[in-house]
């Protein structure tokens, strides 16, 4: 936290995703465990003590005994009935002095994943709570399941897919992966070895008393689309280009019935799709690319995180959308470790082994925990803008943007739907353009800092365009008429950002 935390007796900082502040006199809130709860389950957080909501800021009001307040807390944390896990250090709680005025501060780290759910009462059902926005909230029984999975060391894609045979591998993608392997190691001893006992040996599949059985692994990456979502209900994979305001003119989606639906597939078409949307030419040795780029490297990375990394057994698929301006890519699932981890590198959690173990052995995986610095790496290389990396919640994913052209692009886009209409909310107009809500939160800020926009009316009221700056707009009232017809439609499509 930097700088003071209290100025002329008030806060300095608001209530947010990772700050909350309470009201303490003598005795520790009972509130205060919800918070505790939401904070370790999402990015962590700090809790104040001693402060009152006064309007929009927050007035310091004091503990009268802070240190019995800190003795309370201390007992409660070291109860299992109360909170399943104590994340605290002395380091993490502290008294602070302002004008004779105490008051406690409470940081609450992010639990590790073996550690959640944090849930408090004893209760896992009703005790465990998540952040957004708008505050604490009680978690669903799916996002409870979510983080129970991730709790475990085994791997979901190790298990066995009840039911599966032979009979479920599509063999143009068994061949098309084989000939992949072929070509990245020739001499690869497996490459002898039957299609059966290959599998068995990739981890696709496994012998339950003498009977052949793939692994879900086996089943995402080599079956059909109509077989998988036997297994897993929710599973869904779409890419979506887009060259001009929100038609999208280029679609892949693994329920078409048009191709296999598998990851393997996927990925292969996706990556395609990129080369072919990417203006720097390209040389191919045999089925190889030669030039590439470092951004085409760095799409390419993007897909494959999103891919390795997503909970098949969340809700959401993994979605890729491509515009002029942009790639973003949404996966279903939190991360697994601290998201500046993995943009630091080094640090490797799959939640997939085993299709991780799949892509490495054709070439496709360079270097295990290295995939999120490298793309930040090639854009800093590139002078464009940090790539965007963002947990969202209900239902819980990952999404990572990459700019090619810096902010304009969106800046316009969001122009654009305040043009169409200015009471559309920041959510809203994430859905429509397909970047995060922090994306278009900071081009609204710009575009305010500018002159380019006022708001009316406050949180209830309306965005409204400058004069001037209408005239500038003229030029695509085609492209304003477009969002006016999507926005009018009943029930028109959300298109959300795709991620890793």
């Amino acid at each position: 936290m930097k700088g003071p935390l209290v100025k002329d007796g008030y806060c300095t900082m608001k209530e947010s995703i990772t700050f909350e502040s309470k009201k303490c006199q003598n005795k520790l809130p009972k509130s205060f465990w919800e918070t505790y709860s939401s904070f370790a389950n999402t990015q962590g957080g700090t809790v104040v003590l001693g402060f009152e909501d006064k309007g929009e800021r927050l007035r310091l009001l004091g503990v009268e005994c802070p240190e019995a307040v800190v003795k309370e807390l201390w007992d409660l944390l070291h109860n299992r009935n109360k909170v399943s896990a104590n994340l605290l250090t002395e380091d993490n709680v502290r008294i602070e002095d302002y004008e004779g005025l105490k008051y406690i501060v409470v940081d609450v780290p992010r639990a590790d994943r073996h550690q959640r759910p944090v849930y408090i009462n004893d209760d896992v059902d009703s005790g465990t709570y998540r952040r957004n926005s708008e505050g604490d909230y009680h978690c669903s029984v799916p996002e409870i399941l979510e983080m129970g999975r991730d709790s475990t060391d085994g791997s979901t894609d190790q298990r066995i897919a009840e039911g599966t045979g032979m009979k479920d591998v599509n063999k143009d993608t068994l061949d098309s992966y084989r000939n992949h392997l072929r070509s990245s190691n020739p001499t690869h001893p497996w490459l002898k070895e039957s299609d059966e006992e290959f599998l068995r040996l990739i981890g696709a599949a496994d012998l339950d008393e003498e009977r052949f059985i793939l692994t879900m692994a086996g089943l995402l990456m080599f079956g059909n689309d109509y077989r998988i979502t036997r297994s897993i209900p929710d599973y869904h994979l779409d890419y979506r280009r887009y060259e001009n305001g929100d038609e999208w003119n280029d679609r892949i989606n693994s329920d078409s019935g048009m191709w296999s639906g598998n990851l393997f597939d996927f990925y292969l078409e996706v990556s395609n799709r990129l080369m072919m949307a990417n203006d720097h030419p390209f040389v191919l040795k045999g089925d190889r690319r030669m030039d590439d780029t470092e951004m085409m490297k760095a799409q390419r990375e993007a897909v494959l995180n999103g891919i390795v990394h997503a909970d098949y057994l969340g809700r959401g698929g993994v979605n890729v959308i491509l515009r002029r301006d942009s790639l973003t890519v949404r996966n279903p699932g939190n991360f697994r470790i601290p998201p500046s981890k993995a943009i630091r590198g080094g640090y490797s959690d799959a939640r997939n082994p085993t299709l991780m173990k799949m892509f490495t052995l054709v070439g496709f995986v360079e270097r295990s925990g290295s995939g999120i610095h490298r793309i930040y790496h090639a854009c800093d290389s590139m002078g464009l803008p940090i790539p965007e990396l963002e947990e969202e919640y209900e239902p819980s994913c990952v999404s990572l943007s990459i700019g090619f052209r810096g902010s304009e692009g969106v800046e316009s886009r969001v122009l654009q739907l305040i043009m169409a209409d200015g009471k559309m909310g920041i959510e809203s107009m994430a859905d429509v353009t397909g970047v995060s809500k922090s994306t278009v939160y900071r081009g609204l800020k710009r575009l305010k800092d500018d002159g380019k926009i006022v708001r009316i009316g406050g949180t209830k009221g309306h965005w409204e365009i400058i004069n001037d700056k209408k005239k500038d707009l003229n030029a695509e009232e085609s492209s304003v008429f477009v969002i006016k017809k999507q926005l009018s439609r009943k029930g028109f499509s959300i298109f959300l950002p795709s991620l890793l």
